[in-house]
This record gives structure tokens, C-alpha cells and sequence, in this order.
């Protein structure tokens, strides 16, 4: 946004993978303009399922487990889904409002497409970046966090690199927490 000096005016993502920090970011500055694509739904059905199973209950602690076996994962596939369709050649079709063409490219050269900079100026980014909560390196709470890193050691776990290892290291550690903090 700094080397842009502003938002794009629509974000497109797939629905099972949109990125709750770019949502958040897009609302906050597409807040005052009043298009019908200034706001955006997000969601989470991984956890809509867990939730269902009675394996996540929303409280504080589940959350921020959530957020400590997961955020790396999420974010990893994130990326990668992100670099592949934005790398990836969209096929001409018959509807000539359908452009074809590499997304990088179309972004960076809309001209080429007989298009426009659709780049929304905002004068506000360093209110933004008040308004915007970080990542940090500690990805939930931090009492929670100590907590967590204290059985991973004692029972020799360690950060996972995919969704089933994630889901294992969350059972695992809630389990544990749980049957510390309420037997």
C-alpha cells in the first residue's frame, strides 16, 4: 500500500481461503466509501466442524490453542495458494468482460488490458497501522503460550507443518490443559 499510496478497490478470493488480516484491512479502508464492495465475508468452516464434533467451544483457552497449533499452517497455505493464482494464466473466454491474462501482471499493467489503475488513495495509513494488530511472534496469549511450550517440551511435541499434525498438536494440548485446569 506504501509503494501503491493506496487499497485495491475489490479483493477476489476464494471463500475457504480468504485471508481474515486482508478482510480487516480492506474493511478498515474501504470504511467510509460506500460501494457494494466495500465490505467482505470471511469464514472458517475447518473450525465450523470442529465446533460441531465438540472438539472447539469458543472460550478463551480453545481459541488461543487454535491460534497457536494453527496460524502457521493457515498462513503457509495462505501463501501458497496466493503466489499460485496470482502466477496463473486465466484462459480467454467467450464473455469479453472476463479478462484473460496472468493476475501479477494484470494488477501491475491494467493498461495492457485496456483497463484502469483501480487503486483507491488513502491518506490515512498511519492510522491504519494503529488501527491494525500485528502478528507477533507469540501467536496467542502468552500465559497460554508458556503453558503450552512447557508440555510440548515435557511431552516432546513440536510446531506443526501441516493441518492433521495442527489438529493433533490441539487435541493434545487441550486435552492436557483441560484435565490440568478442571479435574
Amino acid at each position: 500500500m506504501e509503494q501503491t499510496g493506496g487499497c485495491p478497490w475489490i479483493i477476489r478470493t476464494d471463500l475457504g481461503t480468504e485471508n481474515v488480516v486482508v478482510r480487516d484491512i480492506q474493511t478498515f479502508l474501504r470504511r467510509h466509501d460506500n460501494d457494494n464492495r466495500s465490505g467482505m465475508e470471511y469464514w472458517i468452516q475447518f473450525f465450523g466442524e470442529m465446533k460441531d464434533e465438540g472438539l472447539f467451544v469458543g472460550d478463551f483457552l480453545d481459541k488461543s490453542l487454535v491460534q497457536l497449533s494453527f496460524r502457521n499452517v493457515i498462513q503457509e497455505h495462505l501463501d501458497k495458494i496466493k503466489a499460485v493464482w496470482n502466477t496463473h494464466r486465466i484462459r480467454p473466454t467467450k464473455n469479453c468482460n472476463v479478462p484473460s491474462g496472468i493476475p501479477d501482471v494484470m494488477y501491475t499493467v491494467p493498461q495492457l488490458w485496456g483497463s484502469e489503475d483501480c487503486v483507491v488513495p488513502h491518506s490515512d495509513l498511519g492510522a491504519c497501522k494503529q488501527a491494525c494488530k500485528f502478528l507477533s511472534t507469540i501467536p496467542c496469549d502468552e500465559d497460554v503460550f508458556d503453558l503450552c511450550n512447557m508440555i510440548m517440551l515435557e511431552s516432546g511435541l513440536t510446531f506443526p507443518t501441516n493441518i492433521p499434525q495442527a489438529q493433533d498438536l490441539y487435541l493434545t494440548i487441550r486435552e492436557a490443559l483441560r484435565s490440568l485446569i478442571f479435574n
